[in-house]
């Protein structure tokens, strides 16, 4: 073999053992991911009652006057159900666009007294609230014990007695949860008593801790309520809607107004005295109550001479709206 054959056979050797050594070092390297452009996760988005036009303040709100948009942020307070807000009333003027929320509206508890009633808030705890199982909607009766030391008459020092005072009152809130417009428990306050729960947070009025309770209260009837709450102490009876029974006071003496009737009224006004305004504005005291007034007070003879004829008079006795005649002897 000549010498030029063997340098083309040395150089061909020497090639092959460079693709070799080459192919080696690819095939131990590892492929270069190619980057693939990621979809990024989606904004949360909340659905937000906002005023589809101007709103004046003071005028309860109607279905057309709100729409619903979706927001990125959920405007604290704010309302998702037109339905929820429909009947309340803004405290003040509200620009078009802008969300409605709990701050910037009058409460809904005005809108759901009946006629004659009045919304009064009661002290309570686990005892009086039947262990916090009410509910704002439900149907309670209020009894309430009173003890012998608040009575006035000596005869009456060691009586304790326990009563129905008010039959069928509806509870508007209790606690942090009340109701809405709709008769419904207001989602909002039901949200925040809910995070309030999960965080722990004993400052919050919670179920559990619930301290007040707001009743529908007929008017002539406050006054009972607030003296059972004064001298006294008051227990709620849970009961069933359904139920329609309630007590007949007409059965019963009427107990004495605080303030009396006076003598000179025409028929017309006397008929008036009836009225649940007028009772409310007679008042009761703590006699009244707790039915000291209610027995007669036998009246004391003294002895006469058989020669002197006695003789016998009427005197007119107003208990409340009630009148009566006493025969009196002189």
């Amino acid at each position: 073999m000549n010498a030029g054959v063997r340098i083309v056979a040395a150089l061909l050797i020497f090639v092959a053992l460079v693709l070799a050594v080459l192919a080696f070092v690819v095939g131990r390297r590892q492929p270069t991911p190619v980057p693939v452009a990621s979809a990024s996760p989606a904004s949360p988005v909340f659905a937000v009652v906002v005023a589809a036009r101007s709103l004046p303040a003071g005028v309860p709100l109607k279905a057309e006057q709100l729409r619903r948009i979706d927001m990125s942020a959920k405007p604290e307070g704010s309302y998702a159900s037109i339905a929820a807000l429909v009947g309340r009333t803004p405290r003040s003027p509200v620009a078009a666009g802008m969300p409605l929320t709990d701050a910037g509206l009058e409460a809904a508890l005005p809108s759901l007294l009946a006629a004659g009633e009045r919304a009064i808030a009661v002290p309570v705890d686990a005892t009086v609230g039947v262990g916090h199982a009410i509910a704002p909607g439900d149907t309670v009766d209020i009894f309430f014990t009173l003890h012998g030391r608040n009575a006035v008459r000596a005869d009456e020092a060691e009586r304790t007695q326990a009563r129905l005072l008010l039959a069928r009152i509806r509870v508007l809130s209790y606690g942090s949860r009340a109701l809405g417009t709709a008769g419904q428990i207001n989602p909002n306050a039901l949200q925040r008593e809910t995070q309030n729960d999960l965080r722990g947070d004993v400052r919050s009025d919670v179920r559990g801790a619930a301290r007040t309770a707001v009743l529908a209260v007929p008017v002539a009837d406050v006054n009972r309520l607030l003296l059972a709450m004064q001298t006294g102490k008051l227990v709620f009876a849970l009961r069933d809607p359904r139920d329609d029974g309630v007590p007949e006071p007409a059965l019963f003496v009427a107990p004495a107004a605080a303030l009396p009737v006076r003598a000179d009224l025409s028929a017309a006004e006397r008929a008036t005295l009836a009225a649940p305004e007028n009772r409310a504005f007679a008042g009761l005291d703590s006699n009244g109550l707790a039915g000291a007034l209610g027995a007669a007070v036998p009246v004391r003879r003294s002895a006469r001479p058989r020669a002197v004829a006695a003789r016998t008079g009427y005197v007119e006795v107003i208990r409340g709206t009630s009148v009566s005649r006493q025969a009196v002897v002189q």
